[in-house]
């Protein structure tokens, strides 16, 4: 064999092991990245989504129904959802009791009414 061919063989054998490299840092960066989205995700979920370090949504369900004196078997479109908004947290209830409207605002601590308002369902 000519020198000439050994540094061919050789080269070749470098650029295998160089695009078996580079595949095996691709496929960790794209393992890390993965996983990152994954903790960002479960993150933001567990500080803006999450509601379990609080009464809950039955609850304040509970409370909204209680103030309004109706069972949950005398209301329609009775709704609540879990807010966040310029760092005040907050259920919204809302449901429909003949043709008005009740929409709630209950304290995600202690289940208090914060606020109030009803109105038509023709409006």
């Amino acid at each position: 064999m000519f020198a000439w061919q050994n540094v061919l063989t050789d080269k070749k054998v470098l650029n295998q092991e160089d695009t078996h490299l580079k595949k095996k840092t691709l496929i960790i960066i794209i393992v890390a990245a993965v996983l990152i989205a994954a903790l960002v995700i479960g993150l933001v979920w567990y500080f803006v989504w999450n509601d379990s370090a609080y009464i809950g949504r039955d609850a304040a369900e509970a409370a909204a129904l209680a103030d309004a004196g109706f069972a949950e078997n005398e209301v329609q479109r009775l709704r609540s959802e879990f807010e966040r908004d310029d760092g005040l947290v907050y259920y919204d209830v809302s449901f429909v009791q003949g043709a008005t409207e009740y929409e709630y605002v209950i304290d995600p601590n202690t289940a208090a009414v914060l606020h109030m308002q009803t109105e038509s369902v023709y409006d």
